[in-house]
This record gives C-alpha cells, sequence and structure tokens, in this order.
C-alpha cells in the first residue's frame, strides 16, 4: 500500500499507546519496534512521540520505527533521540520512477536523503528497505537503485533486499495480472 493511504487508515489513539507502553515498561520489555510503514505519517505522531518520551523518561526501553525519510525533519530526528528511538527502518524501495508509479509511489530522493541525514547525524540505527521484482523492475533498474545507494554511501544501510510479496487484498493484487505478477 502506498504511504499516503496510511494515513486514512484507522490508528491507535495516544491513549491507548501510552497505556500499552506502560504495561509493557511494568513487565520488564526492553525492546519495543512500532510496525507501522510510516508511523511519522499518521496524524497523531507528535502525540504518540510525546507519549513515548513521557513514558519511557528513564530510557528503559529501546525503541524502533518505521518513518518516511522524507518527511524527517530537524524536531523530528531531534524527539526520536530524546525518546530512545535506537533504529529507524525507511522505505526507498526504488528509484526508478516508472517502477515507483507502477506501485503508485513517488520518491522524492533529495529529500529523502535529507532525512536519513538527520536521522544519521542523531547515531540512530538505519535500515533501508529495497524491494527486488516490483511491476516493472528490471536487473537494470535494480542496479540504479542500487548505485545511487552505493553513491550516497548508504549501501551498507540496506536490508538487503526485501522480495515483493502480492498480499491479498492489496492494491498490487488487483494489478498483479497486469504486470505479470
Amino acid at each position: 500500500e502506498n504511504k499516503v493511504s496510511l494515513a486514512k487508515k484507522p490508528f491507535f489513539s495516544s491513549e491507548r499507546i501510552k497505556k500499552e507502553l506502560k504495561l509493557a515498561k511494568e513487565k520488564g520489555v526492553k525492546l519495543i519496534e512500532f510496525r507501522c510503514a510510516a508511523l511519522n505519517i499518521l496524524p497523531n505522531f507528535k502525540e504518540i512521540v510525546q507519549v513515548i518520551k513521557e513514558v519511557n523518561s528513564n530510557r528503559s526501553m529501546l525503541l524502533g520505527f518505521e518513518l518516511m525519510a522524507e518527511l524527517v525533519n530537524e524536531d523530528t530526528a531531534n524527539l526520536l533521540k530524546e525518546c530512545n528511538v535506537k533504529f529507524c527502518e525507511v522505505g526507498l524501495q526504488s528509484t526508478n520512477p516508472q517502477v515507483l508509479a507502477n506501485i503508485d509511489r513517488v520518491n522524492n530522493l533529495q529529500k529523502f536523503l535529507e532525512g536519513v541525514k538527520l536521522l544519521k547525524d542523531k547515531r540512530l540505527k538505519l535500515a533501508i528497505d529495497i524491494i527486488l521484482g516490483l511491476p516493472g523492475d528490471t536487473l537494470d533498474t535494480f542496479k540504479e537503485t542500487l548505485n545511487f545507494l552505493k553513491e550516497n554511501q548508504l549501501i551498507s544501510d540496506v536490508i538487503f533486499p526485501t522480495i515483493l510479496s502480492v498480499g491479498p487484498a492489496t492494491a498490487i493484487r488487483k494489478e498483479a495480472k497486469r504486470f505479470g505478477l
């Protein structure tokens, strides 16, 4: 699914997150991963981060987020560091405009690089997600993506690579036949 549609989906309230984080802390949980494809696109992202900062004020829990790098600014990077976020996964998927158009996605590569730099400057461990086998992807387009990462000294941060899976009830499933998937 594209990240824009995620912002329109139901999401947990900051109060629910606070309650669950407190319970996790009481039970001695040391690591929590927020598994949302782009947590920072949610309308209540800043509230969530403030709740985490409050509940994890003693920094006893390590946290991991999935983010949209293009939306990371200095304030976001600072908040993540203050909350004891230790790693961030960001989705690049591909650098090829046609491949991205086929999955209803657009990347602003300059903004992506700026967001990644801000995260790295805060010493957050980074994982960059690229996907092998996207509709329209070829060996050459995949190499272009790898070259982009190499040229920007990010190749060592790649989760190498995720292989496309066509899940049920996804937008890509509806287009699977058209793309020969």
